[in-house]
């Protein structure tokens, strides 16, 4: 994590360093910190459309560990409008609507 955080110190706009800092927090469930450094990553308009499906994907998977559903299902809908073969947001995004329905039903239920 130290090599991140000095990369992300030296070069701020070093959007490399902010994704996989944001990935590895992710993996230790420091989801809404994974959610701050994707949030650094800059998008352009001559980015390539794998590094924005990417970053897409990563943040409907923070979203969806940590539970915010709704979020979830606006990331991988992003990154299916960007890549419609992306396996893993498929499986995420069904995944999603599936519980975001369940919370409904649990919500009206009270």
């Amino acid at each position: 994590m130290e090599c991140f955080d000095r990369s992300t110190e030296i070069d701020p706009d070093y959007d490399n360093a902010w994704l996989n800092k944001g990935m590895m927090l992710c993996t230790m469930k420091k989801y809404d910190e994974a959610l701050i450094c994707y949030g650094h990553i800059n998008i352009r308009e001559t980015d390539s459309a794998e590094k924005r499906t990417i970053l897409w994907n990563c943040r409907g998977v923070s979203y969806f560990l940590k539970g915010a559903y709704d979020e979830a299902t606006r990331c991988f809908s992003h990154v299916l409008n960007l890549d419609p073969e992306c396996e893993e947001a498929k499986n995420y995004l069904k995944k999603a609507i599936s519980l975001l329905n369940q919370q409904k039903k649990q919500t009206s239920n009270y």
